[in-house]
């Protein structure tokens, strides 16, 4: 039994009020249904007006939709390998048709990428039962992982820990470990069958304890961690089957302790002063034979003094290295006469500005594409500019010349130049280049 209502002092309320408060309650239950069927009339207009959209939308064909399903399927494969970004599950979230395509294409779950933090057993475990049914009948990577082919590892926070879960892979030959916070000598891999490594921000003792046991590598890129750990020194090493090299910065200890008697390819950014000395002892020391010559940010004297010594060099590509135009025009006039290029057969130069005696290089060009006994025929030429928020001109340069050589076989790009005038380009000069070609 409820008692009394406080403000009746506890007793009972007239009978009089009573009858009023029920009255009362009955207009409130009124008009409570009132507003309850106006909601539900409501309601059900909005509901009418959701399904004329929803039919609506439903009518409207996107061109995208309208595309083959294996149209879809590639340009879905271009999105997850083309990008950092791309991730196969976001493509099952659109709509149930690309679900259903995304699922189907067994190429776009045939990687695997897992953030250091979610390094968790039972996350990767997780993830791998979605991916594996996914990858349809392409080699799944299941312990032993049988078909692990490449591997990046990338960790810039502390990890202590021993990595030993790509031990067994039989088919590893790429790896790359990227980052301060690996210690190299607590990543055990199958260093022997490995071909292509880059090591990023590691000591150069921590490399060469590393590169001692890679007998089969062939391919090599390092970069320096700008502080160095105490690691055991190590002795030289020797690596009979490396073909390619490409050092990141200007420390030059990993070079004085290399020997690579295969070597054809070398790639260095940053060239120093102290590039040249070591060098020529290391070319020494390899007795190899550098087919192809990069150097990027390199002083002009330090770099002439690298591939004048090197003879046996067919592809020189000089990158963001800001020489002058006296310093560009000695580069072509020595490219034909000097006895130490006379291999070349392709040229590459990429600068923020380009400024050249057209005149110098053209005749250049011309001498070396008509050949000469005992020279080899410039065969690509490729001059560009890397502006820096500039507007891009495209070189009009040499009309009459170029386009004929290009006709015989000449492949020659020139992208982002500034444009040269017509005074560059008289009838002196013409003559002048047809009087090469013609009498070489």
């Amino acid at each position: 039994m409820y008692g009394a209502p406080a403000y009746y002092g506890g007793a009972a309320p007239p009978m009089h009020t009573a009858a009023q408060l029920r009255a009362h309650l009955t207009d409130i239950e009124r008009d409570m249904a009132d507003v309850e069927r106006r909601m539900a009339e409501e309601m059900a207009r909005l509901r009418n007006k959701k399904e004329a959209i929803l039919q609506s939308l439903a009518a409207i064909v996107y061109p995208v939709l309208t595309l083959p399903p294996e149209i879809i399927s590639e340009i879905f494969l271009h999105y997850v390998h083309g990008r950092p970004s791309g991730h196969p599950p976001r493509l099952t979230r659109i709509c149930s048709s690309w679900r259903a395509i995304a699922i189907s294409t067994p190429g776009l779950w045939n990687r695997l990428h897992a953030e250091s933090e979610n390094w968790d057993a039972q996350k990767l475990s997780r993830r791998f039962q979605m991916w594996l049914p996914r990858a349809g009948g392409l080699p799944h990577l299941l312990a032993p992982l049988s078909s692990l082919k490449t591997l990046k590892l990338e960790l810039e926070g502390f990890f202590d820990g021993p990595i030993t879960a790509f031990l067994d892979a039989p088919m590893l030959r790429d790896v790359s470990l990227i980052g301060s916070g690996l210690t190299l000598t607590r990543v055990l891999l199958p260093w022997t069958q490995l071909t292509a490594i880059k090591l990023s921000r590691h000591c150069v003792d921590e490399a060469l304890a590393i590169l001692a046991q890679t007998s089969s590598l062939e391919r090599l890129s390092f970069s320096l961690q700008p502080w160095v750990p105490d690691a055991p020194a190590q002795p030289p090493v020797t690596l009979p089957y490396l073909r390619r090299l490409v050092l990141y910065d200007d420390d030059i200890t990993l070079l004085d302790r290399l020997t690579l008697p295969a070597l054809e390819q070398l790639e260095v950014y940053e060239m120093s002063e102290a590039y040249s000395v070591l060098l020529e002892a290391f070319f020494e020391r390899s007795q190899c034979a550098i087919r192809s010559l990069t150097l990027i940010q390199a002083s002009f004297t330090d770099a002439f003094e690298c591939f004048w010594s090197l003879p046996s060099i067919i592809e020189l590509n000089l990158h963001l290295c800001e020489w002058s135009r006296e310093e560009l025009n000695y580069l072509f006039k020595r490219i034909f006469p000097d006895e130490k290029l006379r291999g070349l057969e392709t040229l590459q130069i990429k600068q923020s500005e380009f400024d050249i005696d057209l005149r110098v290089m053209t005749m250049t060009v011309a001498r070396r594409w008509c050949g000469v006994e005992g020279t080899a025929k410039l065969n690509t030429l490729r001059l560009s500019v890397d502006h820096s928020g500039g507007a891009h001109n495209t070189v009009r340069a040499a009309p009459v010349t170029f386009p004929e050589w290009e006709a015989q076989g000449l492949d020659i790009e020139t992208t982002n130049l500034p444009e040269w005038t017509t005074e560059d380009i008289n009838a002196y000069l013409v003559s002048t280049v047809a009087f090469f070609c013609r009498s070489l």
